[in-house]
């Protein structure tokens, strides 16, 4: 078999792989009833967020942590599959979302291995906090008001 064939073949499987992989995760998507944050959650983890972003002056590494699984309650709390890991919680967001908590949670991760600054770990915090804002629906509550 000459090397453009195999190369034709290794390009068709790859192409049929992504193919595959971006419907099951439509599937996926379309599968789960997300729903928005009653007021009484939306208050809950917003006192949740602000408690952590108060600790991270203190313990940066554990406000990091506290906002990873801040973010992965108010997935749940939305009809986000509530057994996900974080690459299951990465995969099922929206391009620009899934950008932020990966970025965030490399952070997370380097911190555990005390390969993560101080910087680091701030705009690890921008991207959760942002993530967090968009999960709640704050931009558009405030808009309603």
């Amino acid at each position: 078999m000459s090397t453009g064939a195999i190369i034709g073949i290794v390009v068709a499987v790859v192409v049929v792989l992504a193919v595959v992989g971006v419907a099951l995760w439509a599937r996926r998507r379309s599968g789960a009833r997300l729903r928005p944050l009653e007021p009484k959650a939306r208050e809950h983890f917003a006192r949740r967020w602000a408690q952590a972003q108060e600790h991270f002056v203190e313990r940066p590494d554990a406000a990091l942590a506290e906002a990873d699984s801040i973010v992965a309650d108010v997935m749940t709390e939305r009809g986000y599959p509530a057994d996900a890991d974080h690459r299951r919680r990465e995969a099922d967001l929206g391009r620009d979302d899934r950008e932020k908590y990966h970025a965030a949670h490399a952070v997370l991760e380097r911190v555990h291995d005390g390969g993560a600054s101080t910087e680091d770990m701030r705009e690890a915090m921008i991207r959760y906090r942002a993530l967090f804002q968009a999960l709640v629906g704050e931009s558009r509550a405030r808009a309603s008001h």
